[in-house]
């Protein structure tokens, strides 16, 4: 029986690519899974990001830019709450495994940007 669900090709970097590669060895499913499955758990946050920029999108220029200072005001705590999510992750890699990411090996986070578009 065919597959009626969509799909979606992707080009990955290659750090991405290699972590999911790792993660379906790792798990005995195939890369398409790991990748199914992640998308399928963020999916109703990715909905929201949609909802909110298309609810942005509607506003006048005065409200565009009472949005953007809003979601600057939010990103520093955003990114805050991540890394104490990381940090926590972290302290779950049994002693001496390898697991553990030390706080100069982690990537740092995006730069914040000082213009959101929203079109």
């Amino acid at each position: 029986m065919p597959n009626v669900n969509p799909r979606l090709q992707v080009i990955l970097p290659r750090e991405v690519h290699a972590v999911i590669a790792k993660l379906a060895r790792l798990r005995g499913v195939s890369q398409s899974a790991v990748a199914r499955d992640f998308l399928t758990e963020v999916a109703p946050v990715l909905a929201r990001v949609a909802e909110t920029l298309e609810a942005a999108a509607k506003l006048d220029e005065r409200g565009r830019a009472k949005f953007i200072r809003a979601l600057e005001a939010q990103q520093g705590t955003l990114e805050a709450q991540a890394q104490r999510a990381l940090d926590l992750f972290d302290g779950l890699a049994p002693k001496g495994a390898g697991g553990r990411r030390k706080r100069s090996d982690r990537r740092p986070p995006p730069p914040r940007r000082s213009k959101t578009p929203v079109q």
